[in-house]
């Protein structure tokens, strides 16, 4: 699924303010975060760790290509081939809704979690316009199930309010997409966001 440019600035905006010298890029695919990550941080690249992990071998050579990634390693993000607490950033972007059952998805978190030290980012969309266009989304999570894992989560996106004029883009652009970010119910995507620091005082 390609992101919309919403999403891409708040993935960012949560990621660099971390300032991370570790990064896991979970369910990675041909590359679009790691690439925008290392793109955004300038002058720190060589100082930050960037590493992928997918379960689909040919988007691991896509991700190769790019040259960003330090490590691209061919795991099932539930069964992670990696030591506790040794990444600063997870980024678990558009790849909860890609599993079978929420099941899965929970499953997963929890062991991306154990990889981190210090925030973990999840994204997922939330409108059923992003489910009815796609048969590879097989499950929609709700706000409640995210925040009941302890994520804080804005929305971003706009999933009401479709009439179209001049007057009714400004309300929508104006006025309730910047509101989608603190009453995520409205919002087309969740970005929840984990301070793993703040959850283990």
């Amino acid at each position: 699924m390609s992101s919309a440019p919403h999403i891409i600035e708040a993935v960012l905006n949560f990621s660099l303010s971390l300032k991370p010298k570790t990064v896991l890029d979970v369910g990675c695919g041909y590359g679009k975060w790691g690439f925008l990550l290392w793109l955004h941080l300038f002058e720190n690249r060589s100082n930050v760790l960037i590493v992928g992990v997918d379960v689909n071998k040919e988007n691991l050579k896509l991700a190769k290509r790019l040259g960003v990634y330090n490590d691209l390693i061919l795991a099932d993000a539930a069964k992670l081939p990696f030591r506790s607490n040794i990444f600063d950033l997870a980024l678990i972007c558009e790849v909860i809704e890609h599993l079978g059952s929420k099941h899965l998805g929970f499953r997963l978190i929890r062991e991306v979690e154990k990889t981190v030290r210090k925030r973990v980012i999840v994204t997922t969309p939330r409108s059923y316009e992003a489910f009815s266009g796609s048969p590879d989304h097989l499950t929609r999570w709700e706000i409640s199930e995210l925040k009941m894992l302890g994520y804080k989560v804005r929305g971003v996106g706009l999933s009401i309010f479709k009439q179209k004029g001049k007057l009714a883009s400004l309300v929508r652009h104006f006025l309730l997409k910047p509101l989608s970010y603190v009453l995520p119910h409205i919002s087309d995507y969740m970005i929840c966001v984990k301070n793993l620091q703040e959850s283990n005082r």
